[in-house]
C-alpha cells in the first residue's frame, strides 16, 4: 500500500508502506493542492501497490481558518474521493 498523508497525520505508519509522501507536512492546504496531482502520479508508479490510504481531511470549523483555507482543504478531499471513485474505508481511526 502507498500512504498518502496530509499534516503528518499517518507518518507513524510509513514503515508499513510500499510508498509515503505527505501533501505539506506543515498541514497547508494551498501547498496541499498544489501537490496533489503530482503525488497522485507517484502513488501510481509504486511497485507493488494496490491500495492508497490517505487521512480524513475535515474542516476545523474555528475562525482561525479561513474560507479561502478552508475551500482549499475541500477541493483537496475532493480530488483524492475522485481519485478513489469514491470507495472510502475508514481503516485509520
Amino acid at each position: 500500500s502507498v500512504i498518502i498523508d496530509y499534516g503528518k497525520r499517518l507518518v507513524r505508519y510509513q514503515s508499513n508502506a510500499l510508498g509515503y509522501r505527505d501533501l505539506s507536512p506543515e498541514g497547508n492546504p494551498s501547498v496541499a493542492a498544489s501537490n496533489v496531482f503530482e503525488t497522485l502520479r507517484w502513488s501510481e508508479t509504486v511497485d507493488g501497490a494496490t491500495r492508497v490510504f490517505v487521512p480524513q481531511l475535515v474542516l476545523r470549523g474555528d475562525e482561525s481558518e479561513g474560507q479561502q483555507q478552508q475551500a482549499l482543504v475541500l477541493a483537496v478531499k475532493d480530488k483524492l474521493t475522485r481519485a478513489a471513485s469514491a470507495v472510502v474505508v475508514n481503516a485509520f481511526q
